[in-house]
């Protein structure tokens, strides 16, 4: 089984903002489940200090969870007794600020700290429900305008170990990349001391295991292909010894048209295993994207009409890299679309648009991708949509695997008018992948429209049949309408929008969704609508009443047909 472990970069150089979502209240509703809901003060954090050379055996792993529970109750004894404190005052007399103090998590998680940080170097931690700027930190050495990337390598979920987040970025002085490691939630930097990087970064990778303290392991690739981890503990190296042969990392040099695919091996050097050229002279490469690695496909295949299955093709190893010609002749100009794996460099498919051109936005999930172009014949842009199938028998339904694959998926592809230009493009995100996509498209006016996917469907037929009914296939239109129901920022634009960033929340239903340029504006959309929520006018004392009601029924019932059998026993 083989796995492409390579994220791709949260903010290019033409950008001025990345984006973070992090869950900033209970450290401990993964790992301990306590129904403890509030955000424990700085001082807590700094009470427990477990000796990193400790095994996880059974005798620390009862102490640890036995102390973290100590610590969440003592909050929550201080948090009761500040509600009973702040009850006896005046309700004028009690402030209702936030700050880092009063932070406390909701229950279905849907207040969160936005980590941002500008191309300037300068971080901001903002809280989601009130936009209120909790801290902001300057970072002096940072070159301006340089490409960095923004890293969660622990988050609130591993109490008491704090929250990290990892910063690389390029220092003004000497070129090179440092990492800055701080505490998303308080803003300080940590007391973890990153590795000096002595070369450029052309690569970092975030795997999912995890050192003692549970923080992510990064992996630098450097511009020899070496690598270097952080953190590089005596078990971090054993367990990427273990894993070396399924680590797999690609490369992308866009002046030389160049896409190269490593291999990790045991001794943690890299093996070059394949590489993909596009001529440069002919066609540049603009884009290269790849799936989001928190990213869930709740259903394997699409159920058809006449009751056949057509399965998804579901390689999470696929890159769709996008070029665009360098002619500036309008009858030759086109944009090209490859779908490459990232494991064994196949080209799993390749579509051409003539008489087309950029700016190119694109997002790829699950088994479709979607890129936007401007038609240089028709004078108009244009929605491109590529859907992956593997048929109606499914190859293998419990391991996937880049080096078996012996045919090539089916693809379906269609195109749509739009009647407006784009700034930006992205996908809604959830927690289990349950709830239907939609599309973010950012607008030149700064409005953000949520346009459905299945719009966006290759399978909608001209002339619609019973089994296309059964489907609820939309017959197909050209022209993509734009409702006004469908923006859901209204009236609150969004200047010179740049880029959306999407995050899940404990609701499946609800997506949080963070669109930046000259504005930032957070908000939350419900593709599929609250089907988990219950509404406004619920009537509770019906139900509950009925339940009641069935309950001493039962128990009636029960104690009724213990003495009919008793009584019959008898005779």
């Amino acid at each position: 089984m083989c796995f492409l472990f390579s994220l791709h970069p949260v903010i290019s150089p033409s950008s001025s903002l990345a984006v973070v979502f992090l869950t900033s209240i209970n450290p401990a509703h993964l790992s301990l489940r306590l129904s403890l809901m509030y955000f424990l003060p700085s001082a807590f954090f700094s009470t427990l200090r477990l000796d990193p050379a400790i095994q996880d055996g059974l005798l620390p792993m009862v102490l640890k969870r036995l102390s973290s529970q100590l610590i969440l109750l003592q909050a929550w004894i201080a948090h009761l007794w500040k509600l009973f404190y702040d009850a006896r005052k005046p309700r004028s007399q009690v402030k209702n600020e936030v700050s880092i103090e009063n932070l406390a998590r909701d229950e279905f998680n849907l207040q969160k700290m936005m980590v941002m940080v500008t191309a300037s170097g300068k971080l901001f931690g903002i809280d989601s429900k009130s936009g209120t700027v909790l801290w902001k930190h300057y970072l002096p050495d940072v070159q301006p305008n340089a490409a960095f990337k923004l890293m969660v390598q622990r988050t609130t979920a591993h109490f008491p170990h704090p929250p990290q987040c990892t910063l690389l970025i390029k220092d003004k002085d000497t070129g090179l990349g440092t990492l800055h490691v701080f505490n998303p939630i308080f803003g300080r930097k940590s007391h973890v001391t990153p590795p000096v990087l002595a070369r450029p970064v052309l690569q970092s990778l975030l795997l999912p295991l995890m050192d003692q303290d549970y923080a992510k392991v990064l992996l630098l690739i450097d511009d020899q292909y070496k690598v270097t981890a952080f953190p590089s503990t005596k078990n971090v190296l054993q367990q990427l010894q273990e894993v070396a042969a399924s680590i797999f990392f690609y490369l992308v040099d866009s002046s030389q048209g160049r896409l190269t695919g490593f291999r990790l091996r045991k001794d943690l050097s890299t093996e070059l295993i394949w590489e993909v050229v596009i001529p440069p002279e002919v066609q540049r490469i603009v884009a290269v994207k790849g799936k989001r690695a928190n990213e869930h496909v709740h259903s394997q295949g699409r159920v058809m009409g006449d009751r056949s299955v057509l399965y998804k093709y579901l390689n999470p190893n696929l890159l769709a890299v996008v070029t665009e010609s360098t002619d500036t002749h309008q009858e030759r100009s086109f944009v090209g679309t490859f779908l490459v794996d990232g494991v064994t460099g196949r080209i799993i498919h390749e579509a051409v648009q003539r008489k087309a051109r950029g700016p190119v936005h694109c997002v790829h999930s699950e088994n479709w991708v979607v890129y936007v172009y401007w038609n240089t014949k028709a004078r108009r842009n244009e929605f491109s949509v590529l859907e992956l199938f593997e048929g109606t028998e499914l190859y293998n339904s419990t391991v996937f695997s880049s080096l078996d694959r012996p045919q090539l998926p089916q693809v379906l592809q269609q195109s749509y008018i739009f009647p407006s230009s784009i700034s930006t493009l992205e996908a809604t995100l959830t927690e289990k992948g349950i709830t239907s996509r939609h599309l973010l498209v950012g607008l030149p006016s700064g409005a953000i429209l949520s346009l459905p996917k299945m719009i966006l469907d290759p399978r909608r037929p001209e002339i619609v049949s019973e089994q296309n009914r059964e489907e609820n296939l939309i017959p197909y239109a050209p022209e993509m309408p734009i409702r006004s129901e469908w923006f859901i920022n209204y009236n609150q634009t969004v200047s010179r929008v740049r880029g959306i960033y999407t995050a899940p929340s404990g609701l499946e239903s609800t997506c949080l969704v963070v669109a930046y340029g000259l504005d930032i504006y957070q908000t939350r959309v419900y593709p599929s609508k609250q089907f988990d929520v219950l509404k406004d006018d619920y009537d509770y004392v019906l139900i509950s009443s009925v339940l009641f009601g069935l309950f001493f029924a039962t128990m009636i019932t029960k104690r009724l047909a213990q003495v009919k059998l008793l009584n019959r026993a008898w005779r």
